[in-house]
């Protein structure tokens, strides 16, 4: 697994495919209510184990349905967030992205590094041509931000489950990206 998804670095940030060493930042982020606003509810304690425990067996299966990495800066020794990748069962070469970055960490850059580091690998070393993005339509800064890496509005839809506004962004392979 970890030949096919190997830890990434750009500009002092290093994505690297989580492990069990990671479950306190996976639970500091998952059960804080302000990163989770434009998530979902905060998970709990049982919550976070299951769910904790689900994406490490994603990380060693030979098939995988989504990886997690986790976020560093300074060489890996500041753990700032996390970045998946949820590969697309139907269109084997779409993949939809997300990140979460600690509070104290926001403003400086640190996700659209990681972002664009991912998109690099992904559309440089792998079969894939498209990458989607889900925001809340509500969460100005990311979609701020996924219009600043290319990505175009797909769609905007009211997601009738949690009766939000969202939006999908799309981005296709692009000399962006692929240095062409």
């Amino acid at each position: 697994m970890h030949k096919k998804f190997p830890t990434l670095q750009s500009d002092g940030i290093y994505l690297k495919p989580m492990c069990l060493d990671d479950f306190e930042l996976f639970k500091e982020i998952y059960q804080d209510s302000e990163l989770m606003r434009y998530v979902g509810t905060p998970f709990t304690d049982k919550e976070i184990s299951k769910r904790f425990n689900k994406a490490i067996n994603q990380q060693i299966n030979s098939r995988p349905k989504y990886i997690y990495y986790t976020i560093f800066k300074n060489e890996r020794k500041i753990k700032i967030g996390l970045t998946g990748v949820q590969l697309n069962k139907i269109k084997s070469n779409h993949v939809e992205i997300g990140i979460i970055i600690l509070e104290q960490f926001h403003r400086n850059g640190y996700a659209h590094i990681s972002k664009s580091t991912l998109m690099h690998y992904l559309f440089t070393s792998t079969n894939i041509k498209t990458i989607s993005v889900t925001c809340y339509k509500a969460n100005k800064a990311a979609n701020n931000a996924n219009e600043k890496l290319g990505f175009e509005i797909d769609k905007e839809y009211l997601d009738k489950k949690n009766k939000i506004s969202k939006i999908r962004w799309i981005i296709h392979n692009s000399k962006i990206y692929t240095n062409e």
